[in-house]
């Protein structure tokens, strides 16, 4: 209490409450309060994770990253967290459960035959059964070469244009026509003009009206088109001619269309449910296929000036808008400047955006343009090109889930992305294409800029390549989970120590954990793997901070790989100081001061006035010991006292005062935008 000769606050009352002064009735052991820090029970483990919620704060509390069932993009904690940040080499897929990404054997074809290296870029790749033996084959184009798999990452020459002139195929289709008036047969268009047919046999060049000069060739419905540029009305332009009849007779075809806009500014062709797309520099042209009219949709898909320029050194366009578009599940799958896109035709089209351009904070290395996409029976695959980084990335198309529930609908198919689940340094993937003609199992080809082919071996009976002994996994995948602050950015926390939940976890496929804070925003690693589901490892005592990144990096077998379901962080929230004040009031009259001079207020009026301030803003007293706090109230109680000594009614009203005091606020780095700008070497294909 203040001492007699004292005249400082909260003189001549021993404690001010706002601004009501407030004399205190002592307790058995004769002080006026009590101060106390709050009880934190570091030593209670919840059993189960049902009763989370019901937790206070600062008592130990688990967190699930994960399963993750949305995909990736999600940078802050927050919301449903059912989305992890990025995947480099690790595919999530499946459930949402983290497993290194596939493997993929490379093979360089142009090295292996010798090819002219003018262009190296491989265009498309395209499953015929040959007419000798009707044994299905796998066909690419690369460079000014057809190429024909003869084996497992084995490939020959089919064809060649004039190499090292700049003429190469761009686009290659399979037709027969109705009539049976030409056998069954691959054609193959140019980036300058012609169109060649290929019955397993013998190469040969269709004759095509004059002045047509046709880059893309395109199948609809009973109909072969070839569209490009051509002369029309003594200038250039593009132009579209049909067949419906045997494609190499200049009979067959139609008269030329001529369409609105310049030779050069066509890029792609495309075509899902019997309509034809165009794509071109001023947005996509519908066709009628009965007809010779024409319409623009989408004209804001044009070329922006900030594009990159479309040809490369050997007079090839790599980055086109629209380029080789890819009809999956009634829709057309394209990219176009910087946007990924699925085209749903109908009465009136509709143009969504997918895959990475469907995140709204994606800051993470897994970025780029789209230049190639393919499907299987499960799922879709994207080819982005980071230009700056002169990095790949492979992305996958949907998350398959169980949801447990009986009935049609027990598994669902989120359409969301999942990646990378291969990353590709220094290379450009040019094209995609999953092939039927390779074996056992579906094959996705990957095609690079560079000319090399890569093979990833898929699931044949379920979307689940663990399921199935001819998938092979890399040995080394990251997934990294978005920062993590428990909801309460501004206290620090204790993050106490890590779970490992997953199907298959083993002394050969692990896990390990790195982490990262804004203290120390370089990844530390956890050194002790996680080799069974359960296991829990502790942190260094010293794991305190108000934000953590978190990485979990996977090892394993590639034949039998590691499983993470989720990771379970053991956290608890630290305010640095939370002190407790309980205080009793005395409301009576008479009640005598420190200065020996009696109270004028009422009992009534005193317990008034604490009650007015005691509301849900915080409240500025001053205590016995003459310190200044700025408390929220917690609990108001109040007691009729012994009235003996009081002309009225008296009181004691109990106050239980807390205030929060924390630290000052670190500048975050976050451990995100550091890897990406740290140089960053992903597993090698082996």
């Amino acid at each position: 209490m203040p001492r007699p000769w004292q005249r400082t606050p909260p003189w001549p009352y021993d404690a001010r409450i706002g601004s009501v002064g407030v004399m205190l009735k002592p307790n058995q052991n004769g002080s006026d309060a009590v101060g106390r820090k709050t009880q934190r029970l570091d030593q209670v483990v919840p059993p189960t994770y049902e009763f989370v919620n019901s937790l206070p704060p600062y008592v130990e509390r688990p967190f699930n990253f994960g399963p993750f069932l949305d995909g990736m993009g999600q940078k802050i904690q927050g919301g449903s967290n059912t989305r992890y940040r990025y995947a480099i080499d690790a595919d999530l897929s499946i459930g949402g459960v983290a497993r290194p990404g596939p493997f993929m054997s490379l093979s360089n074809p142009v090295t292996a035959l010798g090819l002219n290296t003018l262009t190296t870029e491989v265009f498309q790749f395209l499953d015929f059964p040959m007419t000798t033996n009707r044994v299905p084959t796998v066909f690419a184009l690369l460079g000014a070469y057809a190429l024909q798999r003869t084996g497992s990452g084995v490939w020959s020459v089919s064809n060649s244009w004039m190499p090292g002139t700049g003429a190469v195929p761009w686009s290659m289709r399979r037709y027969s026509p109705q009539d049976a008036s030409a056998p069954d047969a691959l054609y193959v268009s140019f980036n300058t003009s012609g169109v060649y047919f290929f019955d397993g046999t013998t190469w040969t060049n269709c004759a095509l009206p004059a002045g047509t000069r046709p880059q893309f060739v395109e199948v609809v419905g009973e109909e072969i088109w070839a569209v490009g540029g051509g002369t029309y009305g003594g200038g250039q332009r593009n132009q579209a001619i049909k067949a419906t009849t045997d494609p190499r007779l200049v009979g067959s075809w139609s008269a030329p269309i001529s369409l609105g806009f310049q030779d050069g500014d066509l890029s792609g062709v495309g075509a899902v449910a019997d309509q034809l797309y165009l794509f071109t520099a001023g947005g996509v042209i519908t066709l009628a296929t009965t007809g010779t009219t024409y319409s623009t949709l989408f004209p804001e898909l044009r070329r922006h000036v900030s594009d990159p320029a479309p040809i490369d050194a050997g007079g090839v366009r790599f980055i086109r808008g629209g380029w080789q578009p890819r009809a999956w599940n009634e829709a057309l799958w394209f990219g176009y400047g910087d946007t990924s896109y699925r085209l749903i035709p109908g009465a009136v089209a509709q143009l969504e955006p997918v895959g990475l351009s469907r995140l709204f904070e994606n800051d993470s290395p897994v970025r780029g343009r789209q230049v190639a996409f393919a499907n299987d029976d499960w799922f879709g695959y994207y080819g982005y090109y980071d230009e700056a980084a002169n990095t790949s990335y492979l992305v996958k198309h949907g998350t398959w889930v169980n949801t447990g529930a009986s009935g049609p609908h027990n598994y669902v198919f989120n359409e969301v992305p999942n990646g990378a689940v291969r990353v590709f340094a220094g290379r450009r993937i040019s094209a995609l294409y999953v092939t039927g003609a390779a074996g056992a199992n579906p094959v996705l080809l990957v095609g690079f800029g560079s000319g090399e082919i890569g093979e990833i071996v898929l699931p044949r009976i379920s979307p689940d390549p663990a399921l199935d002994g001819n998938c092979r996994f890399i040995d080394t995948g990251y997934v990294y989970y978005p920062d993590h602050d428990a909801g309460s950015p501004q206290d620090n926390k204790h993050w106490r120590g890590f779970t490992a939940v997953g199907p298959h976890l083993d002394a050969t496929n692990y896990a390990t954990i790195d982490y990262a804070t804004e203290q120390n925003p370089v990844l530390t690693s956890q050194a002790a793997p996680f080799t069974q589901t359960g296991q829990r490892i502790a942190t260094d005592g010293n794991l305190v901070s108000k934000r953590l990144s978190v990485r979990a990096v996977l090892h394993g077998d590639p034949g039998n790989p590691p499983q993470l379901t989720s990771l379970v962080l053991h956290e608890q929230i630290r305010p640095s100081l939370a002190l407790e004040q309980e205080l009793t009031v005395m409301a009576s009259e008479p009640l005598a001061r420190r200065d020996g001079m009696y109270e004028r207020r009422s009992a009534a009026q005193i317990r008034a006035a604490l009650k007015a301030a005691s509301g849900a803003n915080p409240t500025t007293v001053v205590l016995p010991d003459g310190s200044t706090q700025t408390v929220d109230f917690i609990d108001y109680a109040e007691a009729l006292a012994d009235g003996a000594h009081s002309y009225g009614n008296a009181w004691d009203i109990t106050l239980r005062l807390v205030e929060f005091r924390t630290e000052p606020v670190y500048t975050y780095v976050d451990a995100g935008d550091l890897a990406r700008a740290m140089p960053f070497t992903p597993a090698q294909s082996r």
